[in-house]
């Protein structure tokens, strides 16, 4: 499989992800780290000593940036002690099946064409021209074409999407009341309003990261109103509810 030169970084998982809540020294080691993950196939080093050699990034900064990404969950490590990050790995999981499927469909066009030529196929041209399409005796490179791109765009969102698992009430409540305490929120009152909209925004955006959003709209607002609780939340952007007691 080709080395493709770039991955996808999707601006809403960044900016609504847990990588904000990060100093910006944190979210630049993390930069570095990702496009270093995805150069060495998924995994990384996990010794402090060979990642500063590796990244050119100095002891004392990859080691707080480390700590802080592992509390974020935004980095992990394997039981060999090997770091990764896990959108990165199913990017290029995803890659090398698409690349299987199309090597498969490949070899079955080219077997199709050399029997239209009368070209007996054997093992010895399936090595040479696995990845060439012969057409009226000239030999072509078979190039990935911008459709077959689209439709692989499509399917790692759509598989981004399908990964948001609402959070139950117990566990939205909980966290509420434990580390936005202070804000003193009215958690049955918003997890009502996003759950009768099916945990989308009043934008219709769906909500991949609810702490996330609990922090940048409900805590903000509650800050600038410092409405009690029990009382209507009219954050601008996001549906106007109340739930009935």
């Amino acid at each position: 499989m080709k080395e493709l030169p770039y991955f996808k970084n999707y601006v809403d998982e960044y900016l609504t992800g847990d990588i904000r809540l990060c100093s910006y020294e944190t979210q630049g080691v993390f930069a570095i780290l990702k496009c270093l993950c995805w150069k060495k196939g998924g995994y990384l080093s996990g010794d402090i000593d060979e990642l500063s050699r590796l990244s050119g990034i100095e002891k004392p900064v990859i080691t707080n940036a480390i700590t802080m990404l592992l509390q974020h969950d935004i980095i992990c490590y394997n039981k060999q002690n090997l770091l990764y990050i896990k959108f990165i790995l199913e990017q290029l999981e995803e890659m090398t099946n698409i690349s299987e499927k199309r090597g498969k469909a490949g070899k079955i066009g080219m077997r199709k064409r050399w029997q239209q030529q009368g070209v007996k196929p054997n093992s010895e041209t399936d090595n040479k021209c696995y990845n060439s399409v012969i057409t009226n005796g000239i030999t072509k490179h078979n190039n990935i074409d911008q459709e077959e791109d689209k439709e692989e765009d499509k399917d790692i969102k759509e598989n981004i999407k399908k990964k948001f698992t609402p959070p139950t009430f117990e566990e939205f409540k909980k966290y509420c009341e434990t580390d936005l305490k202070e804000y003193q929120l009215d958690p049955e009152n918003i997890f009502k309003g996003y759950e009768l909209n099916n945990w989308h925004d009043s934008q219709g955006t769906q909500i991949l990261n609810w702490k996330m959003k609990l922090r940048q709209v409900w805590c903000k607002y509650k800050k600038i109103s410092k409405l009690s609780p029990g009382q209507n939340y009219q954050q601008e952007g996001e549906p106007n509810w109340t739930h009935q007691q």
